[in-house]
């Protein structure tokens, strides 16, 4: 699962931009900080999901520890029962 910028997203579609190009314009974000509704992708799962999730950050937006922390801040936060 990624959170990213879709604003981003959207101009480097309107204007073809390399990969590497838009990735150094913070495309992707730690969880709860982009524009994507990970919430809810994660709720239309079926209820019997029993597979696992894996929260992604390319490139972080923050030095990569706080980026760890801020990641893990928001795991914990919106699914207590993750930290268990």
């Amino acid at each position: 699962m990624k959170d990213l910028d879709l604003a981003l997203a959207e101009e480097s579609r309107r204007t073809p931009t390399p990969y590497f190009e838009v990735m150094s314009q913070r495309f992707f974000l730690e969880p709860g900080l982009g524009d994507v509704p990970i919430i809810a992708a994660l709720a239309a799962l079926p209820g019997d999901f029993a597979g696992s999730v894996i929260i992604e950050v390319d490139k972080p937006s923050m030095e990569p520890f706080e980026s760890a922390k801020t990641s893990w801040s928001w795991v914990a936060s919106t699914y207590p029962e993750a930290g268990r």
